[in-house]
Parts: structure tokens; C-alpha cells; sequence
């Protein structure tokens, strides 16, 4: 970015290079308990040439040692449990690295600014479960039930800038994600069915001064204020999915619905504002046997023509005139889902 604020013409090459060691091992404790122990060495190496100057040279190297263990019991024939901590790294791209500096904010079309580096995203990592198989009314069951918790420290996240159309990225400390997740299938001759949930509860975990100069919220400098426990923008609290299929001689019908709950702006990261709203969609789909290993098929997507936002976000409207809205006063801006479409093949 020039001293006017303006983009001006970089050139840069950029050499990442990554390699990793790691062993692992399942070792049999007992005749129904298991141990699955590993580790693995990580190691990035970024290099960065400025092609014009020298203000976007740079050297970054991360690395680290990540354990992981789980213990699997088998209660039953048809019952298992797990148990389990992982721990993994994450480098900086270049991408990140080259836009890191509050005060030489990048644009999507320029990430290329002499900025300061970033630290490597640490995630340590919970999970317990259980799983099994079995029959029920006719029916051929298997299921998974499971839980988890993550905790990623120095967490990286894109922050808008004052500058409109700028932002940049930085380390925000740690931010947790945890939930439940749960799946059956079920298959009984010609009909089969899958279920799947999953509660995603997904939270900052330090107090945060983020730029967002959009958001309503934000004070006279721009700047929303993050507590921890608050909400990840972007992320649906709950979601769900149920299909079903009937498959009989030469031809088959089915369906899908998939549920998500509502979910908070990206720039929103302090939840002052409406969340986004939830969404229902029904897909439909066919197929017939018209020759050997010949199937026709159609499959309808949104079937009820839904109108929904899959993600939204702040526009500035007082600013930028748009033809399109010339009196717009309402900031939130949305990215709107599928329409209603078919294929056939």
C-alpha cells in the first residue's frame, strides 16, 4: 500500500516447503482394550523474495512435536468405546504472512504488504465416543455418537480495516470448539435412511478489540468488543441432515432435508447484531434402468423454491452510492443461497 493509501505494483515469489515425521502403533492391552499411539514432527519453511524491493523479504520457519493417543474398549459385540487426545499445528501461509500489519492493510487483489510475523496455530484436542451395530424392527442398524472438544491457540483471524475495502490478518489468541455429533443408518431391503446431527458450539476465549467499522455496534473508532464465550460469526449452532432411499427392481426414488440454525455476521464477532436466519431445503432425486448399465436419473435441489443466506456479513452504505440501491440505510449484507434447480442425466 502506498503512503496516499493507494495499491501499488509488487512483485514476489514465494517457496513453502513442508515435511513431516511421524510413527504410529496400535498396541493390544487386553482382549478388548486397544491403545492407538502416535507422534508427529512438523516443519514449514517460508521463504519470501521481493521481486521490485526488499520490504516483502522474509524467512519464517515453524515447527513441532504433536502427540496423539486413543483408547477403544470393546464392551460388546456390537458396542465400542473410544477415548482420545490429539494435539496438531497449523503455519501461516503466505497469504497471511504478507498481510499481517494493522497499518498496511491489504485487499483481496493485493496481499502482498512488508508485515510483521505471525505465530503458528496450536490445536489440542478432546474426543470421546461410542459406536455399534445392530438390528431393531427389521431393521440393520449402525450408529456413532461422539464428543469433542478443541482449543486452538493463537488463533488467526481476517480483521477489517478502517480503510475501506482493507483488511488484514492477526493472531487473536484462543478461541474453542467443541460440541456433539451423531449418526444412524438404517437399511432394511430396498429402504435405507441416514440421520446426522451435530452441536457445534464454537467461542472466543480472550476479551478482543476487533476492527469492524460496518457493524452498527462498532464505537466512534470503528472497534467491537469481544468477550469471552462469545460466538465464531459463520458457524451454525445446529445443523441435520435426513435422507431416505427406496430402491426396487430397474429404479429408485429419495430425498434429502438439511436443517441449519442461524448464525452470527462475519464481522460480528461481539453477537450485537441479529443473527442470520436458519434454513430448511428439500432435494429430491430418481433414476430408472433403461438398458443394462444404463440408468436415466433426475434429481431435484430446493425443491420449494427456499430463499436463504448460507453467509452474511457488513457493507458500508453510506459511503459507496449504489446504483442498484440508491437509498440503502441497512448495512447487512447477504450471500444467498441455491435457487431451486434440476439436473437430469
Amino acid at each position: 500500500m502506498q503512503a496516499d493509501g493507494a495499491i501499488g505494483p509488487v512483485g514476489l515469489v514465494a517457496h513453502t516447503g513442508y515435511w513431516g515425521l511421524f510413527a504410529q502403533d496400535r498396541l493390544p492391552l487386553t482382549d478388548r482394550l486397544s491403545a492407538e499411539i502416535g507422534l508427529r514432527y512438523n516443519h514449514v519453511a517460508i521463504a519470501m523474495r521481493d521481486r521490485i524491493g526488499t520490504a516483502l523479504n522474509g524467512d519464517h520457519r515453524f515447527r513441532r512435536l504433536n502427540p496423539g493417543l486413543e483408547l477403544d474398549y470393546r464392551l460388546t459385540e456390537g458396542l465400542n468405546l473410544r477415548v482420545g487426545y490429539a494435539e496438531s499445528n497449523r503455519a501461516p501461509t503466505p497469504a497471511e504472512l504478507s498481510c499481517a500489519d494493522e497499518n498496511a492493510p491489504c485487499s483481496l487483489a493485493n496481499f502482498f504488504i512488508a508485515d510483521p510475523p505471525l505465530k503458528q496455530v496450536v490445536a489440542r484436542s478432546w474426543e470421546a465416543g461410542a459406536g455399534g451395530q445392530g438390528r431393531w424392527g427389521g431393521f440393520r442398524l449402525e450408529w456413532l455418537l461422539s464428543a469433542y472438544r478443541t482449543r486452538n491457540r493463537d488463533d488467526i483471524q481476517f480483521v477489517a480495516s478502517a480503510i475501506r475495502g482493507r483488511a488484514w490478518f492477526r493472531n487473536i489468541g484462543a478461541t474453542r470448539r467443541q460440541g456433539v455429533e451423531f449418526t444412524l443408518k438404517a437399511v432394511r431391503g430396498g429402504l435405507s435412511g441416514a440421520f446426522s446431527y451435530a452441536f457445534t458450539d464454537a467461542t472466543y476465549r480472550h476479551d478482543l478489540a476487533l476492527s469492524s467499522p460496518t457493524n452498527p455496534a462498532a464505537d466512534g473508532d470503528g472497534v467491537i468488543f469481544v468477550r469471552p464465550g462469545d460466538r465464531l460469526p459463520g458457524i451454525p449452532r445446529h445443523s441435520a441432515t435426513l435422507s431416505l432411499d427406496y430402491a426396487g427392481r430397474g429404479w429408485s426414488v429419495g430425498g434429502d432435508l438439511i436443517a441449519r440454525t442461524g448464525q452470527y455476521l462475519v464481522g460480528d464477532e461481539g453477537n450485537d447484531q441479529p443473527r442470520l436466519k436458519g434454513h430448511a431445503l428439500v432435494n429430491l432425486r430418481a433414476g430408472i434402468d433403461i438398458a443394462p448399465g444404463v440408468t436415466l436419473f433426475g434429481e431435484l435441489r430446493n425443491a420449494f423454491g427456499r430463499k436463504y443466506a448460507t453467509f452474511g456479513t457488513f457493507s458500508d452504505v453510506g459511503e459507496v452510492e449504489m446504483a442498484q440501491a440508491p437509498d440503502a440505510s441497512n448495512p447487512r449484507a447477504y450471500g444467498p443461497g441455491a435457487p431451486r434447480r434440476w439436473y437430469a442425466g
